[in-house]
C-alpha cells in the first residue's frame, strides 16, 4: 500500500510537470498590454502581507531543532525577493524588450522578455493568456508573480513557496 501511495505521488508530479510544460510561456507582448505607469495598492481588496515575525520564529524554532539546514529555505527573505508583497505603491516602466518596477522601498527591478539568470535566480518573464507571468526560482526558493490587467486595475497573484512556507496571495492597484 506504501508502495501503491508512492506510485501515485510521483506520477501525479509527472502530469503536472507535462501540464505546465505544455501551457507555455509566450514572449511576444500583447498589443493591449501596458503596465506603463504609477500604481497605488487597493488595501481593502488586497490580501494582508504575511507577518514575518511569525514566518521568523517559526524558522527559528525548526532551527533549533535542527529541522531547518538551508538558510536560503528562509521564508524572511520573501519580501526582499517579492517586494511586490509589501508595495504600497510602484512605478512601471514598459517597452517592446522588457519592464522595470520601482517600488517605493526597494531597489528598481527590471525584467526582460524570456529567460535570464541573475543573481543564482532563474527568472522567466513571458505571457499566459492574457496575463504577464514572472517566474522565479533559486535554491529551494520557487516563486511567481502573475499580473492581470483590467483597464485600469492590476490584480498581481504571487506565490512562493520557501521551505516549509506555502503563500499565495493577491494584491490589487489601481492605476493612478
Amino acid at each position: 500500500m506504501k508502495y501503491l501511495d508512492s506510485f501515485r505521488r510521483i506520477a501525479m508530479a509527472v502530469m503536472l510537470v507535462f501540464l505546465v510544460g505544455c501551457a507555455g510561456i509566450n514572449y511576444e507582448i500583447p498589443q493591449s498590454f501596458d503596465l506603463t505607469g504609477s500604481w497605488i495598492l487597493d488595501e481593502e481588496s488586497s490580501d494582508v502581507t504575511p507577518d514575518l515575525s511569525k514566518i521568523q520564529e517559526s524558522e527559528q524554532r525548526r532551527a533549533i531543532s535542527g529541522r531547518q539546514s538551508d538558510p536560503t529555505d528562509s521564508a524572511t527573505f520573501i519580501v526582499h525577493d517579492f517586494p511586490v508583497v509589501a508595495a504600497e505603491t510602484m512605478r512601471i516602466e514598459q517597452d517592446a524588450e522588457s519592464m522595470g518596477i520601482q517600488f517605493k522601498e526597494a531597489p528598481y527591478v527590471d525584467y526582460k522578455w524570456g529567460r535570464q539568470v541573475r543573481n543564482r535566480w532563474r527568472i522567466e518573464v513571458g505571457w499566459s493568456g492574457e496575463s504577464l507571468v514572472i517566474s522565479k526560482a533559486r535554491d529551494s526558493v520557487r516563486g511567481s508573480e502573475t499580473y492581470t490587467l483590467n483597464g485600469n486595475v492590476l490584480t498581481i497573484r504571487v506565490r512562493v513557496n520557501a521551505g516549509k512556507e506555502r503563500m499565495v496571495l493577491d494584491r490589487i492597484y489601481t492605476r493612478e
